[in-house]
């Protein structure tokens, strides 16, 4: 994996980054897992999955669309200035 000063992991109850403070998964640690992953949604989706039910109970201020949207949602798409690195596309 790329070299990152830090893992950017959740803290709980309110699934904030423990290193920058931002709504978790961060950037920082979304770019982390597609590196990790391999551009494999599937996968990422996968391993995001346990979270995202643990967070749906957490986050009671949010609806269960947001939580979702949240933790998975932003799987199958680059943000704007795209991950900072090569990831493939899935073949259909």
């Amino acid at each position: 994996m790329g070299d990152y000063p830090a893992l950017h992991a959740p803290s709980r109850p309110d699934w904030a980054c423990t290193v920058c403070g931002d709504e978790w998964p961060c950037p920082t640690r979304k770019r982390q897992l597609v590196e990790l992953f391999g551009g494999n949604v599937r996968a990422l989706v996968g391993y995001l999955r346990p979270y995202l039910v643990v967070a749906n109970t957490e986050l009671g201020r949010l609806s269960t669309r947001q939580v979702v949207e949240r933790f998975i949602g932003w799987c199958a798409r680059p943000p704007r200035g795209g991950w900072g690195g090569r990831v493939r596309k899935r073949q259909v």
